[in-house]
Order: C-alpha cells, then structure tokens, then sequence
C-alpha cells in the first residue's frame, strides 16, 4: 500500500514537472512575444476589433483555459494520475481574481493600470509560485493585458518569501513576469491594520464559520464603510451562505454572487466532516465594504 502511495505521488510530481516545462513556461514566453507584436501593431482598430470578436473567452471554464493553453493532450495523459484537478487548485486563485476582478470589481477606476491587491489571510496562495499568478495577465480580457498587478499576501500563515520564481524564467527576461509583484506581511488578523488597495481579496476564509468568525471580528470592522471592493470566495454552498450572513451583519452591499464557480478548484480539500464536499474557491461574491 505504501509502495502504491508513492508511485501515485511520483507519478502526480512528474505531471506537474510537465505541465511547468513543457507547457506553461513555453506559453508564458509566447504570449509575451505576442503582447509585444499586438502593442506594436496596435494602431490598426480594425484587425483588433475582429479579433477580439472571434476570440473566445479563455476565462469561461476550465474547457477554455485547457483549449488556451493547448493542454489538450497533458489533460488526457495525466486525467488518471490527479494532475488535472492539481493543475485547477494551483490556477483556480489567479484564474478566479483575474475573472471577477475584471468583470464586477469596476477596476477601470484604478490608478493608471496599476492594480494593487491586498490578499487578506492568504495561507498557501502566498507560496504559490510566480509562474501561476502570471496567469493574471497571460489569460486577462485583451484591454487589460498592459496592466500591472501588485499583490499583497497579508495574514499569518503568509510565507515571508512569497511565491517562488521558476528557474526556467530566472534565465530570460519575460514581460509578463514583471507584470506582476508580490509582497508579504506576516501580521495577526486581529491587530494588523490594513492598506486602502483597489482591491480585498479573501480566498476561502471563513469570515461567517463560527469558528472563524471572531479572529475576522477586527479586521472586518476596520474595513466597515471603506467603500472598497472586495472579493470572497467559499468552499461550497453552506459555507457561501454563511459568508453571505456574515458581509450583511457588517453592513456590506452585494454587488454579485457566482453559487458555482467555473473556475473552482477540482481537488477535494479535506474536511472534519467526510461527507462534506470541499473545494477550494467554489463559490465567489463581490461585496462593497
């Protein structure tokens, strides 16, 4: 049993290995070149605009984001090992902020493209490597493919050292890379004061768990009447409905619920409860604080 474990995880690390060197960071490099060409061919509005209409939505669901990255084939060889529904936990955190930033976080009124996001509780997602927040731009609606993304993991589980660069990109200059910034802030959510971001981010946190909910009290009340946007996401439908409760009790407006996220994690997420169906970023609202 032990051998067969091993084999599994051996098998779920090399399709991982594959997807990053044979797949991501070749495209990343790609749709770096392609940024450059659509920039200097950016004068002609007409090719733009029939491109843009006959473009699909790589945002979708994970049917598009696979098409888009040309992951077909990775997808059927490693369908039996895990790897896909790996792949959807480490792309889901980008993938989810990029789509609902863009659509209902009115981010058209931050600074001069420079959007800056505050992650607040951030756990694993702040150690998430560089080359799956680079997502964030190498997926984005066209008109926002020039913008910078500064992102702020605050909290304290954050890893001070903040996601790790692939060694493949450490060895070229990649534009896209430098789309997007990082920094870390170990702090406790009770006494930690908060920046005044275009945008919150709280990715699975538990604000209305009755076990959460008190260590959220603080940081929560400062934010109270802020204005700001903010994006929550759930891991399934009580959870939802208790961060629903949670943002009314503070007062906050709704701007937009998604019940069934399309671009929510695949791996199940261990729960006390085993019959409890837990996957990461599977439902997101919109809230002005």
């Amino acid at each position: 049993m032990r051998a067969k474990g091993k084999a599994a995880a051996d098998a779920l690390r090399r399709a991982v290995k594959e997807l990053e060197e044979d797949h991501l960071v070749p495209r990343l490099w790609q749709a770096a070149e392609r940024q450059a060409v659509s920039s200097a061919n950016s004068d002609d509005a007409a090719t733009a605009k029939q491109a843009k209409q006959a473009k699909v939505d790589p945002l979708e669901n994970w049917d598009t984001v696979v098409q888009e990255l040309g992951l077909e084939s990775w997808v059927e060889r490693h369908a039996a090992s895990g790897g896909v529904a790996v792949f959807t936990k480490l792309l889901s955190y980008p993938l989810t902020l990029a789509k609902y930033a863009h659509a209902h976080c009115d981010l058209e009124k931050s600074n001069n493209d420079n959007i800056r996001v505050s992650i607040v509780g951030a756990r694993a997602e702040s150690s998430l490597p560089a080359l799956y927040w680079t997502h964030l731009v190498a997926l984005a609606p066209d008109s926002a493919r020039a913008q910078q993304w500064n992102l702020q993991f605050i909290g304290p589980d954050v890893s001070l050292s903040g996601p790790p660069v692939h060694d493949a990109l450490r060895d070229r200059e990649v534009s896209i890379l430098n789309q997007v910034s990082f920094a870390t802030a170990q702090r406790p959510l009770e006494t930690c004061e908060l920046p005044s971001p275009d945008l919150y981010a709280f990715f699975n946190s538990g604000i209305g768990h009755p076990k959460e909910s008190k260590r959220w009290a603080q940081a929560l009340a400062d934010l109270k009447g802020s204005g700001r946007r903010a994006l929550f996401t759930s891991f399934h439908a009580d959870d939802l409905a208790r961060d629903l409760k949670a943002l009314e009790a503070l007062g906050a407006n709704i701007n937009f619920v998604e019940r069934e996220n399309p671009l929510r994690s695949l791996s199940r997420e261990s729960s006390p409860d085993p019959s409890e169906r837990v996957f990461a970023n599977a439902a997101v609202v919109v809230a002005t604080l």
